[in-house]
């Protein structure tokens, strides 16, 4: 490319510009040279700078003789613009020529030529200039073209003397070290290269092609580490001294490619070590050239003495019933060139005399060209292939704590089930069934525990109902059984009724009983309803309803049943439609008063959801499946934001009153159930000291320790914590007695049947008792009626809530229900 460019540029014509005021002079010197080049004339100096510019002539013949401007002045010009300076100038005079030239000279002039012109001296002199010019543009682009591509090579090109203080570098802009080729000029090499790099350089020899080179790595930046390649040899200074080339290449990437084929090459050989398999590897021509240890195991050859011998060699196989050799796998993928296998029952005979019953996979291994360079085998002994294919059976068919059948396998029974009833019309039935209150077995008295009470239930279902019937377990503590020949439903209520009783009998779990209870849902299976999981949805909503009901009884899935769960699918439905509409959730808060004032103490904000249609329902129908989809996490954090942001409105009118917050178990048990707290006291700028989490026992005996951790942190932010429907679950006094908890509300089922129920009232009195002694404030719920106070003020509880005061009421309402009520008392 830069041949081309100086040729390019002895094809361009010469451009000479005559400035002369004397026109008999200028017509000569145009006859004289206009063969040789294009001819521009101007009579006086006035434009000269402006044409030379212009056209960038070659050669500027100048008479020095002119009116106006002088030739020395133009000349003078000419030479002090950077755009002109390079432009040869012959001076033409009449003058004296000794005078003239030193003058002309000292201006810049390269020649001069004397009036009157002879011809063949001017045509001489100027084919000479022009011939100069000519020479020293094309040394000039040839110079501007090894610059650039000097400039554009990938590597660090440099030139230095003899005491390596650097003459040239092609780092233009600094990219390498840091400094450009200005700045480097006549700096030492210590400035580029750290010290220990440059003593590795003093003690390296040359090749014989007379260049020193080494690899070596140092850190370009602080903290990045890169490789370099460097490579230089000994040159001649343009002074003639000695001196060097350096070029340094950067490697850093290949350096890095080779470390990761390093890192790949060893994870393969550990993982080709440590795998269960044999592996050899052959060359084309069925030579060995790797093999694992387990194939080491497999044949009796070691790495060492197998290499480069034949695959025969190592691998003899043969059929187990001729004695025939077989041929190897190994051959054929070489031969044919694709993935094969060993016939089954092949044998191979170890070089110690071992005979392994082995499989055998082969293929061949190509290279990026695609070609076939070598074949790889995969072994596998399958001499227990017998008792192999039994344990695995055993442990993808059977549930490894309770030895009975696992989800998949019960499965595949219950499809069979199916099947059975679509061909024949058999009468069969599907029970799920789950142990009461398991968790909270597991908690108190440990998993070892747990498994062993699952042990016991499983062999009891096994032993009872196999091998008619068929049993399983479903997941933590959860069984099936299909039965089978159920003949009536007489037949069907005896056989769950059987299911029943086997745990109401106590089990002896490390010399201690202990009575559990089961909850089970049964499904009819027929002809019209046969597809599994169909069934099991059917038998896991009539097992929903039977928990619901207080447990420890079975429920057959019914017509009401189906319209439970279709509603519950829709109940599901409008929750997701809810959650992503914020408008269609509603808080109603109902107020929480003084039982002797009736002064307002706080209020208890309670979620309902709104149909497009405007129809509200009540949490009962859908809470309890929002807990179980776990649809309750984004809808409790949605009704708490709403909540607080609803308290600064009433705040900010005056009304400085506790705001109550129900909170779910599934909140509680969640990772960030304090986050989501937080977050919402910081957004909505809610006092946390007004904020009250009602909870329920439940929420606190699940994970108890990881949820008093959660509470406590709450705590220490002012909030308080009220344990709701006391009464109602666990009631667990040691739990109690570690609670940090402020209030207990007393569950309305209890307040509301005290003045007819002389046990309900008992309870209300012992729970009264119980707040008072461990100093903690009773909130009674669904006080309904005046003598419903009085008996709870006389009983010594002083604080309430029901529709006696308030119903729940949306915000708006609630609001006008709190001006219109302005004595608002601090709890």
């Amino acid at each position: 490319m830069l041949n081309l460019h100086l040729e390019s540029l002895d094809q361009l014509p010469a451009k000479i510009l005559i400035i002369d005021d004397d026109p008999v002079s200028v017509v000569e010197l145009e006859t004289i040279l206009s063969p040789i080049a294009s001819i521009i004339t101007l009579p006086s100096g006035n434009k000269a700078l402006d044409t030379a510019k212009a056209e960038q002539p070659d050669l500027i013949i100048l008479d020095i003789n002119m009116p106006g401007m002088s030739g020395f002045e133009v000349c003078k010009q000419i030479q002090q613009d950077p755009a002109t300076a390079h432009i040869a100038i012959i001076f033409v005079t009449s003058f004296d020529a000794n005078q003239n030239e030193v003058t002309s000279l000292k201006l810049g002039a390269i020649d001069f030529i004397s009036k009157p012109i002879i011809h063949d001296i001017c045509l001489h002199r100027v084919k000479n200039l022009l011939l100069m010019s000519k020479q020293a543009k094309s040394l000039s682009a040839a110079k501007d073209e090894l610059v650039d591509i000097v400039r554009q090579v990938p590597n660090f090109i440099s030139f230095w003397d003899a005491e390596w203080n650097n003459l040239f570098s092609n780092d233009f802009e600094g990219r390498w070290f840091g400094f450009n080729n200005r700045e480097l000029l006549y700096q030492p090499l210590s400035l580029i290269l750290p010290l220990d790099v440059m003593r590795q350089m003093g003690s390296t020899l040359a090749d014989h092609e007379g260049l020193y080179r080494i690899d070596t790595s140092f850190d370009v930046t602080l903290g990045e580490r890169r490789y370099f390649s460097l490579t230089w040899s000994e040159s001649t200074c343009p002074d003639g001294k000695h001196g060097f080339i350096l070029t340094i290449a950067d490697v850093t990437q290949q350096k890095q490619n080779e470390f990761a084929l390093i890192d790949q090459k060893e994870q393969l050989s550990v993982l080709l070590s440590s795998i269960a398999e044999g592996v050899i590897a052959t060359d084309s021509n069925g030579l060995v050239t790797f093999i694992n240890p387990k194939a080491e195991l497999i044949t009796g050859w070691y790495l060492e003495d197998a290499l480069n011998k034949s695959i025969e060699s190592i691998m003899q196989l043969r059929d187990p019933d001729t004695k025939i050799n077989a041929e190897n796998p190994i051959r054929i993928a070489l031969r044919q060139h694709r993935v094969t296998t060993m016939p089954l029952n092949t044998q191979l005979l170890a070089k110690n005399g071992r005979i392994s019953d082995i499989e055998e996979t082969a293929a061949p291994v190509r290279n990026f060209n695609g070609e076939v360079i070598g074949a790889v085998a995969v072994i596998h002994d399958i001499s227990h292939s017998v008792s192999l294919s039994l344990l695995r059976n055993q442990i993808t068919t059977f549930d490894a704590v309770t030895e009975i059948p696992n989800r998949l396998f019960i499965q595949e029974k219950l499809k069979l089930a199916c099947e059975s009833v679509t061909l024949h019309g058999a009468n069969m039935a599907v029970a799920v069934i789950d142990i009461d209150h398991f968790k909270f077995f597991n908690d108190n008295h440990g998993n070892l525990k747990g498994d062993k009470a699952l042990r016991i239930i499983a062999r009891r279902l096994f032993e009872n109902f196999e091998p008619i019937h068929s049993v399983g377990r479903l997941a933590a503590d959860e069984f099936i059984v299909i039965f089978r020949d159920v003949s009536d439903d007489e037949t069907l209520y005896k056989l769950v009724s059987e299911l029943l009783d086997l745990a109401r009998c106590p089990l002896k779990i490390d010399d201690e009983e202990f009575t559990l209870s089961l909850s089970i849902g049964v499904a009819n299976i027929t002809r019209q309803s046969n597809d599994p999981d169909m069934l099991l949805q059917q038998a896991d909503a009539a097992l929903y309803r039977a928990k619901f009901e207080g447990g420890n009884r079975y429920l057959i899935f019914s017509d009401e049943l189906q319209n439970t769960l279709l509603q519950k699918r829709s109940t599901e439905e409008l929750l997701r439609k809810a959650i992503a509409t914020p408008s269609m959730i509603q808080v109603f808060y109902q107020s929480k008063v003084d039982l002797k004032s009736g002064s307002i103490l706080g209020c208890e904000a309670l979620v309902r959801l709104c149909e497009t249609n405007g129809n509200i329902v009540s949490p009962v129908e859908f809470i309890p499946i929002a807990e179980e989809s776990g649809l309750i996490l984004p809808l409790g954090r949605q009704v708490l934001y709403k909540a607080c942001e609803e308290w600064r409105k009433w705040y900010s009118s005056g009304f400085d009153i506790n705001l109550s917050v129900n909170v779910s178990v599934v909140q509680c048990l969640n990772d960030n159930f304090v986050n989501d707290i937080v977050d919402a006291i910081h957004a909505t700028g809610m006092d946390p000291t007004r904020l009250e989490l009602e909870v329920t026992e439940t929420a606190f005996i699940r994970n108890f320790e990881q949820t008093l951790d959660k509470f406590a942190t709450l705590k220490q932010m002012g909030i308080q914590i009220s344990i709701d429907d006391f009464g109602k679950g666990y009631s667990n006094l040691t739990y109690l007695r570690r609670l940090d908890v402020d209030k207990l509300k007393l569950d309305m089922s209890y307040v509301q049947g005290m003045l007819d129920n002389e046990r309900d009232y008992e309870l209300v009195k012992t729970i009264i008792l119980l707040s008072q002694s461990m100093n903690l404030k009773l909130v009674a719920e669904g006080i309904e009626t005046i003598e419903h106070r009085d008996a709870l003020l006389k009983l010594g509880c002083l604080y309430g809530q029901g529709y006696l005061y308030s119903k729940p009421l949306p915000a708006e309402t609630f609001f006008n229900y709190l001006s219109k009520n302005q004595q608002v008392t601090d709890e």
